[in-house]
């Protein structure tokens, strides 16, 4: 399904095509539910759908055992399980990346229950489910990698043979180094090319700003009001059409909070259920009904409900079958009493507001009163007491009510990564996006930080930092601490290159500089640390003053560096490699039983049709008894091993019975098409004809071969060849290969059913046969005639096959021979006329000779009066 007319009206002038083959997957993978949108030129900013054909999924994966394999289910579908099976149900996991098992994690235990959270062998978020130790990053990797094969998926129904190379992912600002990692790291676990992390509030914004035209010449402000599953954020952003420059989106500012979030509401509701159950079942415990993963799973599922209903009305019914044990439980829940129970957290709804607008970046403040207006995404933005809140911050008329919340972010995640690709040609557009946090580095047992970006720095970027640091102190290695805002998060041993530099090398000292880079991912890393070696500087002839001399670089060496993540690193390879192995592991499994499952679906329907044929009119009175005896038999039998054995059958044993089936139910078509056929004396007798002639037709081939080849034996005689050894050596292709065992076996069963024939070709012998027994021997003889006649065929294509090789030899050959033969003519004619140039030679030589001695005899003058 594509997107509006809207839409793709500025999708026209935002992509211009591809520069390269290959497909750009941008993912608003959020706390709760995701939205894929797919670029390519097969797709050109398509949603991708859900297999429900929805715009948006849940996200997370339900992991189980089944009959001794993994089974996993995704979307609503393993949201669905969480209420049968809480404790396989993996969802909404995407807060838990970058964060350690030891963390207090009480928020997201209590929204999903029965789940085991164990720690990793580097100390992340893991889940024991199903036997096996998952960590957060390859439930997150499944999810990614459905979307994945959902627009690839998408590509091909659309005629294209694209894969996606690439992927965008909307990522909230406010993401630490760890956490980031994290994405990244579940990202390569797909895996895909490219990974591209943006913003999500400047996604909003591109998104909004593609879609509007803006004058010239004048800044516009809007903040984009996100409040989410697991938080509300606010991002301040400018946006300013240049005179002749592309369009500019600035971040500027941005604030955020977790006390509002769609989980908190979502559990109040919860909380109050579960307080008027106990109520109605004074006899049960608090710790009864908390102990119950699966009660309190249909409790948090159906809060979920209820609060998507109480978004639109002020009442809500409430019903749960077997919520403890057996017993049923129905409520009416009102709004206001939701609202009373969350207004702590709605004082907050304007907190992350006053946070962007006070801790603005750059030197031009915005106030509130200067914003165009406030853009609302995230679907408790829905929740009236938010927009209620909302509007005594900003004001009703501020807030816009144009925007699609839920496929805003999505739209923009896909654009802008397409944008930072550079795979594909976009309207040009200079977004500017700025850090957060701060970040710096500082030596080991010093006190004073060198400040690489500050807070509000545009990135990518890089720096380079002289660190603070004497040749005498740095004597083996020297420890450098990167920080995060102020927060320790990765150590850098730099180790001193060995008698590389000293005092006497380098009289005037050395010095040490550290290069960092802020990636387009806002991830910091090392690129390089040197050590500079300085000489005494240089002083040209005739000057005395050397104090404003500089010291002149000799050389420069770059230091070996060894990173270590104070906190939580990225996954090391091994970790990589082996998540990858268990995930394809899982894969193929799946892919296995979906192909078996596909084939039992075949035979199951198989079955049920060939069960009601047998029942019809046409059958029943007409069929051969023998053939609807076996045939129902069989239809029998594979039914009740359907039902009981069929769990375990491998792909061949189902196939294997469909085949059973399939020749049954075809043997007695065949017999029921012949019911009218006249089956007299003539016509056995006509058959008979035919089966001779066609045994006969099949053992004289081979003479009529060897006498087709034998009319080339004169030609390749002349050539110095045998043409029967030359026939024999020719291979024919694979499709045209014919077995002889084959031809005998054929020619033997026709042979059997010949005689049984000839049997019954008296009319004392034939009015003894009933009618199923000749339909049965004419269907076995016609077989028998079109397995010798497909034979005959495959002979006589190897054999033309053979002589047109023949022919091609034998043209070849001669062709040789008479190049050779034109080949020795010209060294012939060469060598005569090479002997007559000789000849002429010699000859002409003796006349100069002759002339040259008649010159030189002396002759008297004669005048001319003489004469």
């Amino acid at each position: 399904m594509k997107l509006g007319k809207v839409a793709l009206v500025w999708l026209a002038a935002a992509l211009h095509g591809s520069a390269v083959a290959g497909a750009l997957l941008g993912v608003d993978y959020g706390q709760q539910f995701g939205k894929a949108v797919v670029v390519s030129p097969a797709a050109p900013l398509e949603i991708v759908l859900t297999p429900d054909s929805k715009r948006k999924d849940e996200n997370g994966v339900c992991v189980r055992e089944v009959m001794g394999r993994i089974e996993r289910t995704y979307g609503s579908a393993a949201s669905a399980a969480a209420a049968r099976q809480p404790e396989s149900a993996l969802l909404h996991t995407k807060e838990l990346l970058g964060r350690q098992a030891g963390e207090d994690l009480e928020v997201w235990r209590r929204g999903h229950p029965g789940v085991k959270v164990s720690g990793t062998g580097r100390g992340s978020v893991g889940f024991e489910v199903a036997g096996q130790e998952v960590s957060v990053e390859e439930v997150v990797a499944m999810g990614l990698q459905q979307y994945v094969r959902r627009a690839e998926g998408l590509m091909q129904e659309n005629h294209s043979s694209d894969r996606v190379s690439q992927l965008a992912l909307a990522v909230p600002e406010y993401f630490t180094v760890e956490q980031r990692n994290a994405l990244l790291d579940a990202a390569a676990l797909v895996p895909v090319g490219q990974t591209y992390l943006v913003s999500e509030g400047l996604s909003v914004a591109v998104d909004f700003a593609l879609k509007r035209a803006f004058d010239t010449g004048r800044a516009y402000y809007y903040l984009v009001y996100d409040a989410g599953a697991s938080s509300a954020k606010a991002t301040l952003v400018s946006i300013e059409q240049p005179a002749d420059e592309p369009l500019k989106i600035e971040l500027i500012g941005f604030g955020h909070t977790e006390a509002v979030s769609g989980a908190r509401f979502t559990q109040a509701i919860a909380d109050i259920i579960e307080e008027r159950f106990l109520e109605a079942q004074p006899a049960l415990q608090a710790s009864q009904l908390e102990a119950s993963p699966r009660s309190r799973s249909k409790v948090l599922q159906a809060a979920e409900r209820a609060k998507l209903i109480l978004s639109v009305n002020t009442e809500a019914p409430v019903s749960i079958e077997s919520l403890f044990k057996d017993i049923d439980f129905k409520m009416l829940l009102h709004r206001d009493e939701v609202e009373k129970r969350m207004q702590p957290a709605l004082d907050s709804v304007c907190v992350p507001i006053e946070d962007a607008l006070a801790g603005q970046f750059g030197s031009a403040q915005v106030s509130l009163d200067q914003l165009d207006a406030v853009i609302l995404t995230g679907g408790s933005s829905r929740v009236p007491s938010v927009q209620d809140r909302l509007a005594q911050c900003v004001g009703a008329a501020t807030i816009s009510k144009s925007v699609n919340a839920d496929e805003a972010c999505v739209n923009g995640v896909a654009v802008r990564g397409a944008q930072l690709s550079r795979t594909f040609r976009t309207r040009p557009l200079d977004v500017v996006d700025r850090s957060l946090y701060s970040y710096s580095v500082k030596v080991a047992g010093q006190e004073a930080p060198i400040e690489l970006f500050p807070v509000g720095s545009v990135y990518p970027a890089t720096k380079t930092a002289l660190l603070p640091i004497s040749q005498d102190e740095f004597t083996g290695a020297l420890q450098l601490e990167l920080y995060e805002g102020g927060r320790l998060f990765k150590k850098l041993e730099v180790r001193q290159t060995k008698d590389k530099f000293t005092k006497e090398i380098c009289p005037m000292g050395v010095t040490y500089n550290a290069t960092f880079d802020l990636n387009a991912n806002r991830v910091p890393a090392p690129v390089k640390v040197e050590a500079l070696c300085w000489g005494n500087p240089e002083v040209a002839e005739g000057e005395q003053d050397t104090a404003a001399a500089v010291p002149q670089k000799l050389k420069s060496a770059k230091l070996e560096v060894k990173e270590t993540y104070t906190y939580l690193g990225p996954l090391i390879n091994k970790a990589l490699t082996e998540a990858k192995l268990r995930m394809s592991k899982w894969d193929r499994a799946e892919e296995e039983e979906l192909k078996k499952q596909n084939v039992l679906n075949q035979l199951e329907s198989f079955i049920y049709s060939t069960r009601e044929w047998l029942e019809t009119p046409e059958v029943s009175e007409k069929g051969a008894s023998d053939y609807v005896e076996r045939l129902a038999e069989s239809v029998s039998t594979n039914l009740e091993w359907l039902d009981y054995d069929s769990s375990d059958a491998s792909i061949d044993d189902i196939h294997s019975r469909l085949d059973e089936i399939t020749s049954l139910r075809g043997l007695l078509g065949r017999y029921l098409s012949r019911y009218d056929e006249v089956l007299d004396l003539p016509r056995f007798e006509l058959l008979h004809k035919n089966m001779s002639e066609a045994v006969s037709a099949f053992k004289e081939y081979k003479h009529t071969v060897l006498a087709q080849a034998d009319e080339l034996k004169d030609d390749f005689d002349s050539i110095g060849l045998n043409v029967t050894r030359e026939y024999k050596k020719l291979k024919v292709p694979k499709n045209l290969h014919y077995h002889s065992a084959s031809g005998e076996s054929a020619l033997a069963a026709l042979n059997n059913t010949l005689r049984e024939v000839e049997t019954i070709l008296t009319p004392d012998a034939f009015d003894k046969i009933d009618r199923e027994q000749l339909v049965e021997l004419l269907l076995e003889a016609e077989d028998h005639l079109e397995r010798l006649g497909n034979l005959q065929k495959l002979r006589e294509r190897a054999h033309a096959y053979r002589l047109r090789e023949l022919n091609s030899l034998y043209t070849r050959k001669l062709r040789a021979a008479k190049r050779k033969e034109e080949k020795s003519k010209e060294a012939a004619s060469s060598s005569a006329s090479t002997l007559e140039d000789e000849e002429k030679a010699t000859s002409t030589q003796q006349s100069a000779d002759a002339s040259t001695s008649s010159a030189g005899t002396s002759t008297p003058d004669i005048d001319h009066d003489e004469l």
